[in-house]
């Protein structure tokens, strides 16, 4: 019985999700139908378990979920086991041919484009580069 149920529901969405497939609007209607969006719980808890007590007062639920947000970190963080082994013996095969680049900051960068000749460097649209970079400068300023 449960499988007649569930190919019924299978073949009623399908044929929804074929008659709106040019309606986004009416298709994410649907998907909000099927996922349950349009229920809406508006009533809280008459009362919140805490470690086996029933808390009622809104003040003492209040100060349970802040305790337990503020511990939470710490608490998870005491239960990893710590390796027992280096990261870098996880490295292996390390490559001789790699790069590093140290960061960077835009001065550098200014420095190294005023260093360069203009004359020999050209940018895409064939104007020189240093023209090309005091032009962007000066609609920055």
């Amino acid at each position: 019985m449960l499988m007649v149920i569930i190919n019924g529901k299978k073949q009623h969405y399908a044929g929804l999700f074929d008659s709106y497939k040019h309606d986004i609007v009416k298709t994410w209607r649907v998907l909000k139908t099927i996922m349950r969006k349009d229920v809406v719980n508006k009533t809280l808890p008459e009362y919140f378990n805490v470690n086996g007590t029933k808390l009622t007062k809104p003040d003492d639920i209040a100060n349970a979920f802040c305790t337990y947000y503020t511990d939470v970190g710490a608490s998870l963080a005491s239960k990893i086991i710590p390796p027992n082994r280096s990261f870098d013996t996880y490295l292996t095969n390390r490559s001789r041919n790699s790069m590093f680049l140290t960061p960077t900051d835009p001065m550098e960068i200014v420095d190294i484009m005023n260093k360069l000749k203009s004359k020999k460097v050209l940018d895409l649209t064939i104007f020189p580069l240093s023209a090309q970079w005091k032009k962007e400068q000066s609609l920055k300023v």
